[in-house]
């Protein structure tokens, strides 16, 4: 890594590339406007592994300083933690490939952030995860200081802030008055970075951002002194696990059957067909006294293991004891979710 680091800053750019660069520079961006010179790896940001953190970013750089900070770019392509990153998720050398982007620095940032269109923990589509800290967003990437937290749920177009968390947030990084960073004593330690109505815009936004890509995202933000907020980078997030391919809207509930069977790996598709034909399908007959004996969706099949939906349970008072019950002695850590969703009251009980 290092040797091949130092053989990238050996070389120096010829005349025809620098006046390129400073022509295209000069013509599209404001030269009174300090710059962020990204790096853009081909394999990072795909559809199933996020790159993020491997390759370097450089910030609030002037453009006199702009070819160094490419070149910077461009070797960190082949930092340690880049090439460990490569072999462990079996991705080509061969293909990889950096290019570097050069943008207008947001002016004026007091705060930024991350914003997850979808709970990372939780799984659930219809959370949202925001971190904020005040400044730059650097020292939330780099993990030098706790951020305030926020998880956001949408239920009938309206948001509630179902959890809030602040963050000591002891360190915050700055624009420095010479190009580059400064690293200084957060001021506003113990204070909200946020008020819950900008909670709530930076959440409306998110959504615009997932709703234009048509899947949840992991996005970087920020806020100006005037109190506009941009998005500076947005990509999908690579780690939660697909949900069945049904409406949920109203909310639909699924359980794992292969947890409560403590079966970990996926079912073959044979296998799969005969818990629906048999297991499950003799069940569905016994608690629809025979009037049913086909699955459909009463069984979703995702990532090649089987979920049994259990929505019309839960909207009847005595299923919801049945079940919880039942679950305790099965599953207590399912059983605890169950009663957690069923005290937020977001499943109605039917009237039917």
């Amino acid at each position: 890594s290092a040797i091949i680091q130092a053989e990238f800053r050996k070389q120096k750019f010829s005349t025809k590339l620098r006046n390129e660069i400073a022509e295209r520079l000069s013509s599209e961006l404001d030269p009174q406007v300090n710059l962020a010179i990204r790096s853009s790896a081909t394999c990072e940001d795909m559809p199933d592994a996020s790159f993020a953190g491997q390759h370097d970013t450089y910030l609030n750089i002037p453009h006199s300083q702009v070819e160094e900070n490419i070149v910077e770019c461009f070797a960190s392509l082949f930092t340690p933690r880049a090439i460990s990153y490569r072999k462990r998720n079996n991705l080509s050398e061969v293909d990889a490939g950096m290019a570097v982007v050069c943008q207008c620095m947001a002016s004026n940032q007091t705060a930024s952030g991350v914003l997850f269109t979808a709970n990372p923990l939780t799984g659930r589509r219809n959370e949202s995860a925001l971190e904020a800290i005040p400044g730059l967003g650097e020292a939330l990437v780099s993990g030098i200081t706790e951020p305030d937290r926020y998880v956001v749920s949408g239920k009938n177009g309206e948001m509630t802030i179902k959890d809030k968390r602040i963050g000591a947030k002891s360190k915050t990084i700055l624009a420095a008055d010479g190009g580059g960073v400064k690293e200084e004593t957060s001021l506003a330690a113990s204070c909200e970075v946020l008020t819950d109505e900008e909670v709530k815009s930076i959440i409306d936004l998110g959504q615009n951002v997932q709703d234009l890509y048509g899947k949840p995202q992991d996005i970087e933000w920020t806020k100006s002194a005037d109190g506009k907020f941009s998005v500076v980078q947005s990509r999908p997030i690579t780690t939660l696990f697909p949900t069945p391919n049904v409406s949920m809207h109203p909310l639909q509930v699924f359980f794992s059957f292969n947890s409560v069977q403590g079966i970990i790996e996926p079912i073959y598709p044979a296998g799969q067909e005969a818990i629906r034909r048999g297991v499950l399908g003799g069940l569905l007959r016994w608690i629809t006294w025979g009037r049913h004996g086909k699955t459909g969706e009463f069984i979703q099949t995702v990532g090649e293991r089987l979920y049994i939906n259990i929505t019309n349970v839960l909207q009847n008072t005595l299923g919801r004891k049945i079940l919880t019950t039942a679950m305790t002695g099965i599953d207590p850590a399912s059983a605890m979710a169950i009663e957690e969703l069923i005290e937020e009251d977001e499943l109605e009980i039917s009237s039917g």
